[in-house]
């Protein structure tokens, strides 16, 4: 009932996040970044004559340090639930395997048979051998 629970559970997710693919690079793109600091001038690679030569975003670098932190976290979660996938994936295999002898109903029903045929055996014989009739 678990194993079924677990499989409907999986299937109503979905599909797993994919990774976006890499875009192309678009017409009168910068070819590569630059970083440019307070105080210098700019190299003449995107700024000639007081105009830009190519397009391109500026992005401070404290929001940048917290996009590349935000990927490394993002890595490191993704990398723990494929452990923790991986962890369920085992123990729901081992619901397939058949139960040992001692742990099928039949035999349970059995054993469980003979121990109160042999307790209303004893009690018989106590209630014989104390005097009754």
């Amino acid at each position: 009932m678990i194993g079924l629970l677990l499989l409907l559970c999986t299937s109503w997710a979905g599909d797993p996040l994919v990774r976006p693919p890499v875009p192309t690079s678009q017409p009168g793109e910068c070819p590569q970044s630059i970083s440019i600091s307070k105080g210098e001038t700019i190299t003449p690679r995107i700024l000639k004559d007081g105009a830009a030569v190519c397009s391109g975003v500026v992005v401070p670098t404290s929001q940048l340090a917290y996009l590349l932190a935000t990927e490394v976290h993002r890595n490191g979660i993704e990398t723990v639930h494929i452990q923790d996938i991986r962890i369920l994936q085992a123990r729901l295999s081992e619901y397939d395997k058949p139960p040992s002898w001692a742990e099928r109903p039949a035999v349970q029903r059995a054993i469980g048979g003979v121990v109160v045929g042999a307790v209303a055996v004893g009690l018989w014989t106590v209630y014989l051998t104390a005097g009754g009739e």
